[in-house]
């Protein structure tokens, strides 16, 4: 095979070559990992807690302790505030017509058909959610937050009633 004219054919030693730099290639490189870095961190730290989670985490403690006095006391009627007390130490239970006002008070409404419970959540709303006696029937919800509606167990009963009368 011919080699055209002005081609050299002879090989150039290696410490002739000029050597390119790929310092750029790094420079961009590592920003991008470090931006990746900071924006994974970022969205980690500022996902709050949804405002009513405690609420709610509350509510499903509070009908754990309700099931298990209808299991004893066959009734969901039995399940009332005075009664929660000494089967869940960690809550704190009202009557249904008393307001909760933080997300570890819970307003009771507890009667033979069905059981509700309402806690005030740090956001203002009010977390809840009722039962259906010796079924797996829930309703649970986030109300308003509404100045006019108390967050008690019986201004919510028609709302959350999972049995629909």
């Amino acid at each position: 095979m011919r080699t055209p004219p002005g081609v050299d054919t002879q090989p150039v030693p290696p410490d002739t070559l000029e050597r390119r730099s790929n310092r750029g290639f790094w420079v961009i490189a590592g920003a991008l990992a470090l931006a990746g870095v900071a924006i994974a961190i970022g969205t980690i730290v500022s996902r709050p807690e949804p405002p009513s989670a405690s609420a709610q985490t509350n509510l499903r403690v509070a009908v754990d302790a309700a099931r298990i006095v209808e299991e004893e006391q066959g009734s969901l009627a039995e399940a009332d505030a005075g009664e929660l007390q000494v089967v869940e130490l960690t809550l704190d239970f009202v009557p249904g017509d008393e307001a909760s006002t933080r997300p570890t008070q819970i307003s009771v409404d507890a009667r033979s058909d069905r059981w509700l419970g309402v806690a005030l959540g740090a956001d203002g709303r009010c977390a809840f959610l009722g039962v259906v006696a010796t079924g797996e029937a829930e309703l649970s919800g986030l109300g308003p937050a509404e100045r006019n509606r108390p967050c008690t167990a019986e201004s919510y009963a028609t709302l959350a009633d999972p049995t629909g009368a």
